[in-house]
């Protein structure tokens, strides 16, 4: 073979290797392409997939949060049902208590008004 020859050969596979070369790096990014693809893909099904979980914890905390707070209320008003019930015996059996201490008061004022009776009609028969 002679030099020229030879550097034909020697370019020929230089040639080769450089195309050879350039195909697989085309082909890296080809693939590579696709991969930053699919990437992408599971990152935002992810992201969607974590942002509804976010959003249903929130949902939950609130709705908890309510349950809360509608539990408070109804403590609150059965304590203030049982508190006016209570206020209102209370009332009824302080006017029964009046109306007794009342009658009781009469009936001191009648006994006092009897013995002065007595003693006026004991004054009256010493008299006669």
């Amino acid at each position: 073979m002679t030099t020229s020859e030879s550097l034909r050969v020697k370019r020929i596979w230089v040639f080769a290797v450089v195309v050879a070369t350039l195909m697989s790096s085309h082909a890296n990014v080809l693939g590579d392409w696709k991969s930053a693809l699919a990437r992408k893909a599971v990152g935002r099904a992810a992201r969607a997939g974590i942002e509804e979980a976010v959003e249903d914890a929130v949902k939950d905390a609130a709705f908890e949060e309510a349950l809360v707070d509608v539990g408070r209320q109804l403590e609150e008003a059965r304590r203030r049902a049982t508190l006016d019930s209570t206020a209102g015996e209370a009332f009824e059996a302080a006017m029964t208590a009046a109306d007794i201490a009342s009658s009781l008061d009469a009936a001191a004022d009648i006994a006092e008004a009897a013995r002065k009776i007595n003693k006026v009609r004991k004054v009256i028969s010493k008299v006669k």
